[in-house]
């Protein structure tokens, strides 16, 4: 009997083990830290372009030429790098340096500098 005790034992250890984190408890106690400052996205007639919302459009920097997908480049703003805009085809994130920045939704406001707003991003 013993050993059936210590096989089940043995066995609910492993079971747990290779079980994954909720993807709640992979970030900080369960708690997305809120980015310090919010990015939009848009596009000129050539470009798909970012900038820090509250900026003027014409400091955008760009992410690709059009057609060309935006995600996957890196990018810098505010004096910070490692920007990488995600998930082209569906919703879309910004991470920094691999960790998530804030997720993306979308936004139309008046064109300025040639640039047309098509989402902004901020937690």
């Amino acid at each position: 009997m013993l050993n059936f005790t210590s096989a089940l034992l043995a066995l609910a250890l492993v079971l747990g083990a290779a079980t994954a984190a909720p993807a709640s408890n992979a970030t900080t106690g369960g708690l997305v830290k809120k980015s310090p400052f919010a990015i939009n996205l848009g596009n000129t007639q050539n470009q798909n372009v970012a900038w820090v919302l509250g900026d003027d459009k014409c400091s955008r920097v760009v992410l690709s030429d059009m057609p060309d997908n935006p995600c996957g480049h890196e990018f810098s703003l505010h004096g910070q790098s490692g920007f990488v805009l995600q998930g082209c085809g569906g919703p879309q994130w910004i991470t920094q340096n691999g960790n998530f920045w804030a997720g993306c939704t979308g936004k139309s406001e008046k064109d300025k500098c040639d640039v047309h707003t098509t989402a902004t991003c901020a937690s």
